[in-house]
């Protein structure tokens, strides 16, 4: 619990005794009202005096500053640089073999994983609900050779399965166990957001997500990523090469 909710539950409570008072010295015979007066201004006192003295500490969590994101990074655990061409312009990104399963984390493909953490600087409990890859370019391109590379790391987990479509596609819980993320003040949380489509080709995406604070919703962008690619699966067309080949 917080201060502000201290104070408030404290001054609430103060007000019920003093309507408790109020009705039990009205019907009691005897009773000076004085002694009302001075436990209402008694009552009143000490919530002043705790609003004076939390001040700075309510200020702070009143004020809502965006949560501090890093810069998005893009890694490729055991996975590739693909060499490809579009319409006079040639790609070299990094790339996986395209999922044979849409819309569902598919356990034996290799994706792509755009990584980045989120630190909360407010008072308040700021909650990750939702987030999101948006599509904003996609390039049909025809493929020259893809060569091997290694990379790893541990973070929460997410799923987005893609497409050609220019638009924005929510990523997925690789996990059952939370509904939502917390960040409390100072928090730091690690995310890694799985990717793969069933459409091969260049993609450049941009991610985002959705947080609760204070009641009340907000969206924050990640970053962009530089143009990823990917390649059919278990299609023999291309040849592996080493990278200086390529």
């Amino acid at each position: 619990m917080n201060t502000s909710q201290i104070i408030l539950f404290g001054i609430i409570l103060a007000l019920v005794i003093n309507l408790l008072a109020n009705m039990i010295w009205k019907y009691l015979p005897g009773t000076s009202k004085h002694l009302d007066i001075y436990f209402t201004l008694f009552l009143i006192a000490i919530c002043v005096l705790l609003i004076v003295f939390n001040r700075p500490a309510i200020n702070n969590e009143l004020s809502i500053t965006p949560l501090k994101v890093s810069q998005l990074d893009v890694s490729i655990p055991y996975g590739y640089i693909m060499k490809a061409c579009a319409a006079n312009r040639i790609f070299e990104v990094y790339a996986q073999p395209t999922s044979a399963m849409q819309g569902i984390p598919n356990e034996h493909a290799q994706d792509i994983i755009l990584e980045f953490d989120v630190t909360n600087p407010n008072y308040l409990e700021a909650r990750i609900v939702d987030i999101y890859i948006e599509v904003i370019e996609y390039h049909h391109v025809d493929i020259l050779g893809i060569a091997p590379i290694w990379g790893g790391g541990h973070m929460r987990k997410f799923f987005c399965n893609i497409g050609p479509e220019l638009k924005v596609y929510k990523a997925k819980p690789l996990t059952t166990e939370f509904d939502y993320i917390k960040l409390l003040h100072g928090e730091i949380e690690y995310f890694g957001i799985h990717v793969n489509t069933i459409t091969p080709g260049v993609y450049k995406l941009k991610v985002s997500f959705d947080y609760s604070i204070g009641g009340v919703v907000k969206h924050q962008d990640v970053g962009i990523t530089p143009e990823i690619g990917f390649f059919p699966s278990g299609k023999q067309f291309h040849q592996e090469m080493s990278i200086t080949q390529l």
